[in-house]
């Protein structure tokens, strides 16, 4: 849903619950699975959302109960948030972090018919930490490899369609296991302003072109999201 307050345009989603958790802050209070869940939904929605112009997030989690208490909060804080929004018209440098899910690449490499069954007796071995079982070290260069090849996809694909591009981190063999979303490329990337509408477009057909692995990509430009806190 859309909410035209005071020059802004916020888009909210509506939750879908009598009595939610709530920190004294205004943040939602999730149990981790879905928190991770929500988290990857949060994101795909801005990386979508920036194809219609300049988007400044808000805090991952934040929830107002009805719209008198956004327009009070946004009264509070418009003229930062006015400021944060029109910086953004002249971003040209963006930080990408493009992060994934071990425990659903191992059930989908499981899936596949590759994943080892059962007890290991290389699980003593293993570089990786639990995320449900440990890992042979087979299948975990077997998970790294294929982090690794997505990384370099995803990163190939948002090179194009920027100016310049500088690789801060990227997965390799050495990598280890997460229960968490794991970070498999970190990179900036230099867009002018005229170009931009093409970069986004690209964010979005990258998360798009991998389903099976659903990578979780969060863009920054100056800031990476604003707060309603009082």
């Amino acid at each position: 849903m859309v909410v035209d307050l005071t020059g802004l345009r916020f888009y909210l989603s509506l939750i879908r619950t009598d009595a939610p958790s709530v920190s004294k802050s205004g943040l939602l209070l999730l149990a981790k699975q879905e928190a991770l869940r929500l988290r990857y939904d949060h994101e795909r929605v801005v990386n979508n959302l920036r194809m219609r112009g300049s988007l400044l997030p808000a805090e991952f989690g934040t929830v107002v109960r009805g719209r008198d208490e956004l327009l009070r909060r946004v009264e509070f804080r418009h003229s930062a948030l006015l400021e944060l929004v029109v910086q953004l018209s002249a971003v040209e440098r963006w930080q990408l972090t493009a992060s994934v899910l071990d425990a659903k690449l191992v059930r989908r490499m499981s899936g596949e018919g590759g994943a080892s069954r059962g007890s290991s007796r290389e699980g003593g071995r293993s570089r990786g930490t639990r995320v449900g079982k440990r890992l042979d070290v087979q299948t975990l260069e077997r998970l790294l490899n294929r982090e690794k090849k997505l990384a370099q996809s995803i990163l190939e694909s948002l090179a194009e369609a920027s100016d310049r591009h500088t690789v801060e981190f990227q997965i390799g063999l050495g990598g280890g296991m997460s229960d968490d979303w794991k970070p498999i490329l970190r990179a900036g990337f230099t867009v002018s302003p005229a170009h931009l509408p093409r970069f986004h477009q690209a964010i979005v057909e990258a998360q798009n072109l991998h389903p099976l692995e659903e990578p979780m990509l969060h863009l920054t430009g100056t800031t990476e999201s604003f707060s309603l806190s009082m």
